[in-house]
């Protein structure tokens, strides 16, 4: 069974893996000649030890097959042992680069969660494959022709049914591995729907409620989990079907062995010791093919797995590797850029041109609709940019490490989207090694640490048990976590109450004072007080940027032309001398 190797990191993989090619065949061979070692002891008891009424002769035997039984034993641990680490071999290489390639995936497809799903239900079939002892058992198939020789060796024509028997055995492999993916493969698309009515029902229960969707979102899932009922009896009946032929034939095949070997041993050209040999050898030699056949599902997953995972590493170019910039502490420059939300090339947002220096805290405004929210996207590069750059201190974002950038980057979008994990864990954005002085720090600059130390289990309460109020303290807490130098909140007070409002406000002060850049957007009196600029966005694109007083002297100057319009000349009354009279416009 070839696999694609498309992909470079798929490529290593099998590359590694085959270091343990030559220790598991090896022991593949060992193994193998544990059925010889039955058919031996089988032939020298019932054609040496019992003819010859030899007790220490049956006692010698019996613990030479006791050893051999132990050695097997052993070579079998090795070889799963050695099995196991091919697959570990194979995570190793693939699951980084496939976490990230999902994960940019999810983000053009607006579905961050779909295809990471799917990508970790495919390592775990590749892995239940060698963990199940599949793989081995198939690898057993390899042992028939030593068994073969065999059983040739004690006679030709028991040799030629076992032959016979075998062959066909394997059509039957065959067949299951053609017919049973087909099922397989259409469930994948159903999985991932069942499990997006799933994420819906419990992401918006309140709404799905309120609106009287319930019944219907049911009957979607129920209709859904009809269909993979369906394919899985479908592949589960046809799996039975080829299962039950491979043991039929099984049980033919040592029959007909057993039926030769007798009639052999009648004419007297066989023993008794040949016929009860070449019936349990028969026996052995052939179970390893039904057991494949009783696994083909699990090793069809894992080839469909392989298969899923080598189209996506190959479809999605790994990113290149980016040196190590110094902190940015000076400026942020957008230069022209141009928004498009996740999955769409049209932007929303567009030739936005502006800079900031440290210190600085600019208010994004605007009606609702003008984009400010994916401007805010676009600025620390969670949505993509079309076109235009955004620099930290000269360098474009495009230019730093995802990780390196993110230390220097704070950012509370409106759903503050906090991760599975504790408070602590969400303010730390996970970082295994951040110490407690660092996690309090961030909340003490968000005002938020008698609010944590307050919560049921503390720090450690789960973060996605807390109210909106205190969601937002949380998401505000990891924006400043380590002091990053460029903070992007949007409505960042928009659950607070006027205390919580005042705390974040100070916190904002906080920042501004040590020399952080902040952009803002929301419609709080109290975010432009404490503004040094404005940008002022309508319909995607900026109308008015500057300081402060003088956007808002623009903004105002413009509100009153607009209330107090300028008399159209053409219509202005003519004096005696046939001059059009002028008059003062507020």
């Amino acid at each position: 069974m070839k696999l694609p190797t498309q992909s470079e990191e798929m490529r290593s993989a099998v590359r590694d893996a085959r270091r343990t090619i030559a220790p598991v065949s090896i022991l593949s061979f060992l193994v193998a000649l544990h059925p010889l070692t039955i058919g031996m002891f089988l032939l020298l008891v019932v054609d040496v030890a019992m003819p010859g009424r030899s007790g220490s002769t049956l006692l010698g035997l019996g613990l030479f097959m006791l050893m051999m039984l132990g050695f097997n034993a052993v070579f079998r641990s090795l070889r799963q042992r050695l099995m196991m680490n091919a697959a570990e071999f194979i995570v190793s290489h693939i699951a980084p680069r496939l976490e990230e390639a999902t994960g940019r995936l999810g983000e053009k497809a607006h579905n961050p969660s779909g295809e990471g799903h799917q990508s970790g239900r495919d390592l775990d079939a590749i892995l239940h494959l060698f963990a199940s002892g599949s793989a081995a058992t198939a690898i057993d198939i390899l042992a028939i022709p030593v068994l073969l020789v065999f059983v040739t060796i004690l006679h030709w024509w028991l040799g030629l049914a076992l032959a016979v028997t075998a062959i066909v055995m394997l059509v039957i492999l065959s067949r299951a591995m053609a017919f049973l993916p087909t099922p397989l493969r259409e469930m994948v698309p159903l999985y991932a729907r069942r499990h997006s009515l799933i994420e819906a029902r419990n992401n918006t229960a309140p709404v799905i409620r309120s609106l009287g969707m319930s019944s219907r979102i049911i009957a979607a899932w129920s209709t859904v989990n009809s269909a993979i009922r369906r394919r899985v009896f479908q592949a589960q009946g046809r799996q039975e079907r080829i299962l039950l032929e491979a043991q039929a034939l099984q049980t033919i095949g040592y029959l007909l062995v057993g039926i030769l070997a007798a009639w052999l041993s009648i004419t007297g050209h066989a023993s008794g010791g040949v016929l009860i040999a070449s019936v349990v050898v028969t026996l052995l030699a052939l179970r390893p093919i039904v057991e494949t056949v009783r696994n083909a599902q699990v090793i069809i997953n894992a080839r469909q797995a392989w298969t899923r995972i080598d189209t996506i590493l190959s479809s999605v170019h790994p990113q290149s590797v980016s040196i190590a910039l110094p902190a940015p502490v000076a400026r942020l420059e957008v230069e022209g850029i141009a928004v498009a939300p996740a999955g769409q090339k049209r932007p929303t947002v567009f030739n936005i041109n502006f800079a900031l220096a440290a210190g600085d805290i600019l208010v994004v405004l605007g009606p609702a609709g003008a984009g400010k929210s994916i401007l805010l996207a676009g600025l620390v590069g969670a949505q993509p940019l079309v076109s235009g750059k955004v620099r930290l201190d000269g360098a474009a974002l495009d230019q730093w490490d995802t990780d390196q950038l993110g230390a220097h980057i704070g950012y509370l979008p409106q759903g503050i989207d906090l991760m599975p994990g504790s408070v602590a864990e969400n303010i730390a954005r996970f970082h295994g090694e951040a110490t407690a002085e660092e996690i309090v720090a961030a909340a003490t600059a968000a005002n938020a640490h008698d609010s944590f130390v307050r919560l049921p289990e503390g720090y450690n309460t789960p973060g996605r048990h807390l109210s909106l109020s205190q969601a937002q303290r949380l998401g505000l807490s990891r924006a400043l976590f380590r002091n990053p130098f460029l903070l992007v909140f949007d409505e960042p007070t928009a659950h607070a109450d006027k205390a919580a409002e005042q705390d974040f406000i100070l916190a904002v002060e906080q920042a501004k004072a040590r020399g952080a850049i902040v952009v803002l957007a929301g419609n709080a009196r109290a975010l432009l007080e404490i503004a040094t600029h404005v940008l002022f966005i309508r319909d995607g694109t900026a109308t008015d940027f500057g300081g402060k007083q003088a956007v808002l002297d623009r903004i105002a100057g413009r509100r009153r032309i607009q209330e107090n319009p300028a008399p159209d000349p053409a219509s202005a009354p003519e004096d005696a001398n046939g001059t059009i009279e002028q008059t003062d416009s507020k």
